[in-house]
């Protein structure tokens, strides 16, 4: 007969696993900490981090929420803050002027991704199921969250002098036409958005390469 560990063995197995899930997760996480997005910090000669971004929306979010007494379930604003962008991880970011963008290819590596997700984490099922949550945008709180999302990038530019505008030779009515209808989806965030257009406008010149 085989010989069994003994009670102290098993513990030691199970501490073991339980280590190595932690070290997977936070692999992850550096992962995740190390992609960068398409936007520049503003007054900083670099691009935004994903995590920084998160965390931006997420205390974003919360202050909106409370601030205005938003009747929204702010653990579940919080969380889908916190989530909505781990697919890129695996997808890296992608923005809608890069060259030969495909939001249908967009969308297929990311459902790969969240695929690969539940399966590295399977420890923790409720990760893939609350980033599932967030991208059917069927609650309140998801659409709150996916507006908002939306809307951070403009107001940095904005903040920023707009450098990424020129950079890539934005026009503001290619940024309005790709982000209005998704920000709309949240009345809160739209209320937002309605200020900031009357400020791009008049501001446009400075903002946005002459035609």
């Amino acid at each position: 007969m085989a010989n069994l560990p003994d009670g102290n063995g098993v513990i030691r197995k199970m501490k073991q696993n339980k280590f190595n899930d932690l070290k997977s997760f936070l692999g992850f996480l550096h992962k995740f900490q190390a992609v960068q997005r398409k936007v520049f910090v503003p007054n900083q000669d670099r691009f935004e981090y994903d995590a920084e971004h998160s965390y931006l929306l997420a205390m974003t979010a919360w202050y909106l929420v409370e601030t205005n007494k938003y009747d929204l379930d702010i653990d579940k604003v919080l969380h889908y803050a916190l989530v909505h962008d781990l697919v890129e991880s695996y997808t890296g970011d992608v923005a809608f002027f890069e060259e030969n963008f495909s939001p249908i290819e967009k969308s297929k590596n990311e459902a790969l991704a969240l695929g690969k997700i539940k399966e590295d984490f399977k420890e923790w099922p409720n990760l893939g199921s609350l980033i599932e949550e967030y991208e059917l945008r069927q609650d309140k709180e998801s659409q709150f969250v996916y507006a908002l999302d939306k809307l951070l990038p403009i107001i940095n530019n904005y903040m920023d002098g707009g450098r990424i505008w020129k950079k890539f030779n934005l026009s503001l009515d290619c940024v309005l036409e790709y982000k209005t209808s998704k920000i709309n989806i949240s009345p809160e965030v739209t209320s937002y958005l309605e200020d900031l257009v009357l400020r791009l406008k008049q501001e446009e010149s400075s903002l946005f390469n002459s035609n």
